[in-house]
This record gives C-alpha cells, structure tokens and sequence, in this order.
C-alpha cells in the first residue's frame, strides 16, 4: 500500500478495505524507498496510518528498497544504524531479496501460519476437483517456498 499525507476523508473511506486487509494480515511489508529524502517522514505516516485502521500489533518487516540509488556508502551506513532490524533491498538489481524470502518463510512457519499440507488422498470420497487442485496448490506453494523461493502471486519480487 502506498500512503500520501493529508489525503481527503471522502478518499481515505473509498480505500477502507484495501487498509482492513491490513489488519487482518500474518506479515505486513513496509517498502520505504532508501533514495527518497523523506523517507523517514514517510515512514511516520505509515505507521500513524496503521495505527488508526488497527493494524499497528500485526507483525511486519521494515525493507528499505531502492538501495541502488543511494549513490553515497556512508548513506547506507546510517540507513542501517537508523533501521537496525530493516532488510536493505533492491528490487531492482535484486540484492536482499534471497534475505528476504528466507525471512519471511522463516517468520511464517515460525508461528505456525505456513505448514505443509497433510497428505490427503486423492480417492477420498468428499475430495472433489476443485478440492484437490486446491491442495495441490498449497502444496506447491509450501514445496517451492521450503526450496528458498517463493510462489508467484500476482507480485513480482
């Protein structure tokens, strides 16, 4: 989700339920661009955002993103020192990326959110088509992740 200051009440409702999934959440990503200058004044409005839809107790990881733009090493240096817990990505040139897909699988089946599918045979008798491609699916995602990558959703990392 991207956030801009200030933006209209009449604005803010028509977007009240894409900032409920928020709440509703196992992991929220916080992708701050690294080269913006106001970074941290953008950061603040994130979380002053999630904290009036509700969504400020759900786990989330910091990504500081962009990094390839950040021309200046002391930058970066600081960057983490400020952020000590964020992950330094680039999205572009993929750096953080592997660091990041091992994070989030970690923190998923860490809490027990993301674990392998039961075998289920495919004979059962309540085990219709849909069913079973369902499961199929969750498995792929749960085999695919458990190899260090994670499943295409419609988003690209």
């Amino acid at each position: 989700m991207g956030f801009i200051r200030h933006l209209p009440h009449g604005l803010v409702a028509a977007f009240q339920s894409t900032l409920d999934v928020a709440v509703d959440a196992d992991i929220l990503l916080m992708v701050a661009d690294a080269s913006h200058p106001c970074m941290g004044e953008h950061l603040d409005i994130v979380r002053e955002t999630l904290v009036e839809i509700g969504a400020d107790a759900v786990p989330s990881v910091l990504l500081l993103n962009k990094t390839d733009l950040v021309q200046d090493a002391a930058e970066l240096d600081r960057l983490q020192v400020r952020f000590p817990d964020a992950l330094i990505v680039s999205a572009h040139n993929g750096s953080g990326l592997p660091e990041l897909k091992a994070l989030l699988l970690d923190r998923l089946t860490r809490d027990g959110r993301f674990v392998k599918p039961t075998p289920v045979p495919k004979n059962e008798p309540w085990m219709d088509a849909s069913c079973y491609a369902s499961y199929q699916r969750q498995l792929e995602i749960w085999t695919t992740c458990r190899r260090g990558r994670l499943p295409r959703c419609g988003m690209r990392m």
